[in-house]
């Protein structure tokens, strides 16, 4: 997805331009720090963790239980009959089972909102960076981490700082 927001929004930028013969004016985003360093992203981030740490801690007592139902079936292996240690196994393997699908549903949920909490902030970016780009004479702007840029060329022009302050101002705007 971010390869994707890194080409559509080089495209728009080149169109804007109008790519001209002239020398390029080239600058590079770090989109994470943005991300991680901006008020939206600080803010929708925050909001996951709390979430994702409720879920965690939630797995995380379903383990200890589990953990403790395998001890207590082998402290007990030697005293129970074969048909009650084949009833503790069968109940053993259905909470495991059961701490697998809640692991999976728990995984998919945090990724709808992830989408859900991060995707307004990544529309407000591409906008942040579009508005910036035409303010500021870029050709181009492109994204360090994911834009697919084989070379790269360490004089190009950094403007994650700015960017991130112009997100502020949108946020506060908002």
């Amino acid at each position: 997805m971010k390869s994707m927001f890194s080409l559509c929004l080089a495209v728009v930028m080149l169109l804007a331009a109008g790519a001209t013969a002239q020398a390029m004016k080239i600058g590079v985003i770090n989109v994470k720090e943005v991300m991680q360093k901006s008020d939206p992203g600080q803010e929708a981030q925050s909001d996951l963790k709390g979430e994702f740490d409720k879920l965690k801690k939630d797995l995380e007592e379903r383990q200890a239980e589990i953990q403790d139902m395998k001890a207590d079936m082998e402290k007990q292996s030697l005293a129970l009959s074969d048909e009650a240690k084949q009833m503790k196994q069968m109940e053993f393997q259905r909470k495991v089972r059961e701490l697998q699908d809640m692991s999976t549903a728990y995984k998919r949920r945090m990724q709808m909102r992830e989408k859900k909490a991060l995707d307004p902030v990544l529309d407000m970016l591409a906008e942040v960076v579009e508005k910036y780009g035409k303010n500021n004479d870029y050709d181009i702007l492109l994204d360090r981490n994911n834009s697919g840029v084989v070379y790269f060329d360490e004089n190009a022009v950094e403007v994650t700082s700015e960017i991130i302050v112009e997100m502020n101002k949108a946020w506060k705007n908002k």
